[in-house]
């Protein structure tokens, strides 16, 4: 999955992307582009669509192809700041916790280089959508920077990176976009990779700042290190804004986002850091929706599977404990640690919420609607998280030796139940 400017390689995947774009704009090589070996593949002004495109891949080329073009009627400053007015229209309970107007206004007067704007013309796409993703993510983190009265820089890194933080999904196969796909554990491993090829993209290609980069790089990291790609402890700031603002805009287009957000944001204590959490919280009660949600299909036997797949996923974790193979390396102990805490938390936010004390239908009839909603969200909180550990162990079985991979391959199985 390189980067189009990794050892000159193009990448298959945002080359069919810019086809597609190429067949509503004109898309033209802005310099003469050559191979690596200083062959001469396509002259200036050349147009770049399927016709012409296969040559790029048969070769490694001398510069990054996204520096190479030139895109017509591109993404611009005044697409943007049109895009976010348009965005806080659409999701009016977030409109409080955007950055304010004067920041939108910011947004026309960035200056975009040919390159960045052809990289957001690709993400616009063909609906829009993951761009609008990613405008919502940016005025949201600068909008609780704002908040958090952090200085003038961070807000403008956190401007750009919300812009480009899933810019690496460019990068790999469309169909894990798409609605209705069900991720492998395969998949995953692809897919998880996102934050480290974005990281590459916006600095080494768009040339954001560091700080701009890095929060594109950790935006799925924690601050207890249960996050991913590298599972380290989340200390950047700016990182941590933006992880939080790309939880609220994942719940956006849900029924009562900001309850959805909240009980993501706090079920497991330690995924942000106290300060930032305190921050939030007092924003999210400022503008969250008083009315009463409609409670959601959820059952007595909903909450049993989830208890079971808790406790045999505990049981199958401590018959891991004797397995030689588990302990045989920093890299590999650290994994089966951090997993098994992962899956603790769960176990833990599983026994605070009260659902293990509700034991008939009647007392779940007798629950009121608020507290079964709120009651919902936790549990379907805690399965989604059940099954990104289970993502989680599979991305990195590479690391295990051959005993332990085998070892902890019920685990996983137990982990990924729909």
């Amino acid at each position: 999955m390189p980067l189009s400017s990794a050892a000159g390689d193009v990448n298959t995947h945002y080359l069919q992307r810019l086809n597609e774009v190429a067949d509503q704009r004109e898309v033209r090589a802005r310099n003469d582009i050559y191979s690596d070996s200083g062959m001469k593949l396509l002259a200036a002004g050349a147009r770049i669509d399927s016709r012409t495109s296969d040559r790029l891949l048969l070769h490694k080329l001398r510069a990054p192809l996204e520096q190479s073009l030139t895109i017509g009627d591109a993404v611009d400053a005044s697409t943007l700041s049109r895009l976010a007015d348009q965005v806080r229209d659409e999701t009016p309970m977030l409109a409080r916790l955007l950055a304010s107007s004067d920041l939108v206004e910011r947004f026309a007067a960035f200056g975009f280089s040919d390159t960045v704007r052809g990289v957001l013309t690709v993400m616009h796409g063909t609906d829009g959508k993951p761009l609008q993703h990613a405008i919502l993510t940016g005025l949201l983190a600068t909008g609780l920077a704002q908040r958090l009265q952090l200085d003038k820089e961070t807000i403008t890194a956190l401007a750009w990176a919300g812009l480009l933080h899933d810019a690496g999904e460019l990068y790999l196969s469309p169909q894990y976009q798409q609605s209705g796909y069900a991720l492998k554990l395969a998949d995953w491993r692809q897919l998880s990779a996102h934050p480290v090829i974005g990281y590459r993209l916006a600095k080494s290609v768009c040339g954001f700042s560091e700080a701009a980069a890095t929060a594109i790089f950790v935006h799925h990291e924690r601050f207890n290190g249960h996050g991913y790609p590298g599972g380290i402890r989340l200390q950047s700031v700016t990182g941590e804004v933006l992880a939080v603002a790309e939880v609220i805009t994942s719940l956006s287009s849900r029924d009562h986002p900001l309850q959805r957000a909240e009980v993501a944001l706090k079920l497991v204590p330690g995924e942000f850091s106290p300060a930032l959490m305190t921050s939030v919280s007092v924003a999210l009660n400022e503008v969250k929706d008083d009315s009463v949600p409609v409670s959601l299909d959820l059952t007595l036997a909903d909450i049993a599977t989830v208890q079971a797949r808790l406790r045999e996923a505990t049981a199958l974790f401590k018959a891991c404990e004797d397995v030689p193979g588990l302990h045989a390396g920093d890299q590999v102990e650290k994994l089966y640690v951090r997993s098994r805490s992962r899956l603790q938390s769960l176990v833990q936010a599983m026994s605070s919420t009260g659902l293990g004390s509700i034991d008939s239908d009647a007392a779940w009839q007798d629950t009121p609607p608020w507290l079964r909603f709120e009651m919902g969200l936790i549990l379907n909180e805690i399965r989604w998280r059940l099954r990104a550990l289970a993502r989680d162990i599979a991305m990195r079985a590479h690391l295990l030796p051959d005993l332990a991979g085998d070892a902890l391959a019920p685990v996983v199985q137990a982990l990924d139940r729909p």
